[in-house]
């Protein structure tokens, strides 16, 4: 049995990731935009000492598409805390870089009203 050194490089699933980094190139000066209802905040702990605990936003487009972000903690405070539980009452426009999630505006807004117009 031959043995091979253990591998210096990172495995296969990088390099499908960067396929879709680069795909997002063309989106950088003008991302997608959606407006989301029917909010989640969901919270998830780190695991260990070198675990980060990540913090997400959830919500349904105007097409019926789900979306999911991740957000800081400061972005997930504020949210809760405008969204109460009641979910009907609080709404998201976020600016999003498509193949890969990746938000980069997040405003929220009750009914029509604009919230909050801090980047992420």
């Amino acid at each position: 049995m031959t043995r091979r050194p253990q591998r210096s490089t990172p495995l296969y699933s990088s390099a499908a990731s960067d396929v879709y980094k680069r795909q997002d190139i063309p989106y950088l000066k003008r991302p997608e935009a959606a407006y989301l209802e029917r909010l989640e905040f969901e919270y998830s702990r780190g695991i260990g000492d070198y675990g980060s605990d990540d913090y997400y936003l959830r919500g349904v487009d105007m097409t019926g598409e789900r979306h999911s972000f991740e957000i800081s903690e400061k972005r997930y405070e504020e949210g809760r805390a405008l969204w109460g539980g009641n979910d009907y009452n609080l709404f998201a426009k976020v600016t999003y870089l498509p193949h890969t999630s990746t938000l980069m505006s997040l405003e929220f807004m009750t009914d029509t009203i604009l919230v909050d117009t801090k980047n992420k």
